[in-house]
């Protein structure tokens, strides 16, 4: 469901950049034709690096779709990270391919500031959220298009804080 959750963060894209019609994005941007069937064989990885380096389409004249809002999952925020990398892509007009790879890596930077701020801020186990954080399975998560990246960041985050405020000096009121 990966493309659903871009088509989202394509939309929070379109409220950044201020367009009139969030709803509508160029078609361009919606080009699987490099992602789909690739099968982790050299024939899909050398498609996808062949593209990075061409230069973007023309926008002017390219058909526009429209995306419809989500009623699944209705919380935009956590597309925020992604949405930055897009937009910043859009803006210096990169093609398909490095605006979806961009997304992931704003993602995979929004992570990496997650778990610096888990381990700055907890007062025990600093070496063991390093090693969670580094897990294959929460780095998979850090660069999808979905909202189980920004779950995971933000839970460390807020368990971190709950052990510096268990272990502290001052302990937390009631109230």
């Amino acid at each position: 469901d990966e493309d659903y959750h871009y088509k989202q963060t394509l939309r929070l894209s379109n409220k950044i950049m201020f367009k009139e019609d969030v709803s509508l994005i160029e078609d361009l941007y919606l080009d699987y034709e490099n992602l789909t069937t690739q099968t982790n064989n050299g024939r899909g990885y050398k498609r996808i690096i062949d593209t990075i380096s061409k230069p973007m389409e023309k926008l002017e004249g390219r058909p526009m779709v429209s995306i419809p809002e989500s009623n699944v999952y209705p919380y935009s925020l956590c597309y925020f990270p992604y949405a930055i990398g897009i937009t910043v892509a859009r803006i210096f007009r990169m093609n398909f391919i490095n605006t979806y790879y961009l997304g992931r890596f704003f993602n995979l930077l929004f992570y990496a500031l997650c778990v610096y701020i888990s381990v700055k801020n907890t007062s025990v186990l600093k070496n063991a959220f390093g090693i969670v954080a580094l897990f294959p399975m929460l780095i998979q998560q850090a660069i999808t298009y979905t909202q189980d990246a920004w779950i995971c960041a933000l839970s460390m985050v807020i368990f971190a804080y709950a052990l510096k405020w268990k272990f502290s000096e001052t302990k937390i009121e009631k109230k």
